[in-house]
């Protein structure tokens, strides 16, 4: 009989170097090894879950422990259930609530557009306490808004390559429509048919990582399952939902982060050039759950006179981590303000990122520097060298 995996931790701590919270703080307490021994201990009674709650809400979610583990302990699984005993119900309610809803969510994203427009994000931003500082610090300088109709399709161009779905998901229609504008018109070009499914909804990433673990897993089937089977593949813009739901597909090998489909598939036409320097901060679910290395920097040095720059501690996390800057926000802060120093050093003009809270995140530090950089989709940049008219 397998032990149970919290007793598998050998304490060998090649997790610790890895764990952005550890590395800011260098507190034992805010490492995967830590906070195993912290689940252990409630586990065996010996501490109650609310002696455990800010140590376990600290986590970032990065993952980036998993993949260094020797003894493979499923760290990110671990923690989801760990939470489900903690008693943040406001959290969860408010989750389960807005996150359902796709009226409620439509109306959440119009006000914070509306509060961006006319300054009132400013106003929070500047002189609210946390965490209504960081949440209106969060909210793009420029959003924009993308609602396609239900099971719409858009058709292929030229020779047809394949046919595949894109999930929406809850926050790139509301403050980052133009990403999915990119994507369907990169798809298009390059020789995709391109559809919605007839009901979209919520993945339940954020859900699994509040805690709640079965609504989370329960959405991610209903997800997947509004999709046809007859499609070569489901593109999700976001690299922290497009790592869920390959988690719990029945088909894992279906779901795609849409630049690592290119990658497979291959680019085809002539690029334009694009004579920029930017820096690449791959999200971490791209990396330590999607195993994504050098696919996103290879399809970007397909655009002439693009310049990807170095970026010291690359696969370090941006402090977003799901909800987590909301949940935490000072700790947050200090694992933003590393990545944005490494950033500032590099001499980039744009920062890109494949997943939406990662570019809040990121753009909200920016804003910090005398000269502020702009946040971008790499799949953007890819679809104005690669396609042939604007959207």
């Amino acid at each position: 009989m397998n032990a149970p995996p919290l007793s598998d931790c050998m304490h060998c701590g090649l997790c610790l170097e890895k764990c952005p919270t550890y590395r800011v703080t260098g507190n034992e307490t805010k490492s995967p090894r830590g906070r195993l021994f912290l689940m252990r201990a409630i586990e065996e009674k010996r501490l109650t879950p609310a002696d455990t709650q800010e140590h376990l809400e600290d986590c970032l979610l990065c993952r980036a422990c998993e993949p260094t583990c020797p003894s493979g302990i499923p760290y990110g699984s671990l923690l989801n259930q760990a939470k489900a005993s903690q008693s943040n119900l406001m959290l969860r309610g408010s989750l389960s609530l807005i996150f359902s809803s796709k009226k409620l969510l439509r109306l959440l994203a119009f006000s914070l557009r509306l509060s961006r427009k006319f300054g009132v994000a400013k106003v929070l931003e500047t002189f609210s306490p946390n965490p209504i500082k960081v949440m209106a610090a969060s909210i793009p300088s420029h959003p924009t808004s993308y609602y396609p109709k239900p099971g719409q399709r858009w058709q292929a161009k030229g020779e047809l390559r394949g046919k595949v779905g894109i999930h929406l998901g809850c926050t790139n229609p509301g403050l980052f429509g133009s990403v999915l504008q990119d994507t369907i018109r990169l798809f298009q070009e390059q020789g995709f048919e391109v559809l919605t499914p007839p009901q979209p909804i919520c993945c339940g990433a954020l859900h699994s990582h509040s805690g709640l673990e079965e609504k989370g897993r329960l959405l991610a089937e209903r997800t997947l399952a509004a999709f046809p089977e007859t499609l070569d593949a489901v593109l999700v813009p976001s690299a922290g939902c497009a790592a869920h739901l390959s988690e719990h597909s029945e088909a894992p090998s279906k779901v795609f982060e849409p630049l690592l489909f290119l990658s497979r598939q291959g680019l085809k036409g002539k690029a334009k050039p694009i004579p920029i320097q930017a820096v690449w901060d791959p999200p971490c679910h791209l990396q330590h759950v999607l195993g994504s290395t050098s696919e996103v920097p290879s399809l970007l040095s397909t655009i002439p006179e693009f310049e990807l720059l170095a970026l010291k501690e690359s696969g370090m996390c941006c402090g977003a981590g799901g909800i987590s800057f909301i949940r935490s926000p000072d700790l947050s802060s200090e694992v933003t303000k590393r990545k944005l120093e490494n950033i500032q050093a590099s001499g980039a003009e744009f920062i890109l990122s494949s997943n939406p809270g990662c570019q809040m995140r990121l753009e909200a530090g920016s804003r910090k520097f005398v000269k502020p950089l702009p946040v971008e989709h790499p799949i953007s940049f890819l679809a104005k060298a690669y396609c042939a008219s604007r959207r």
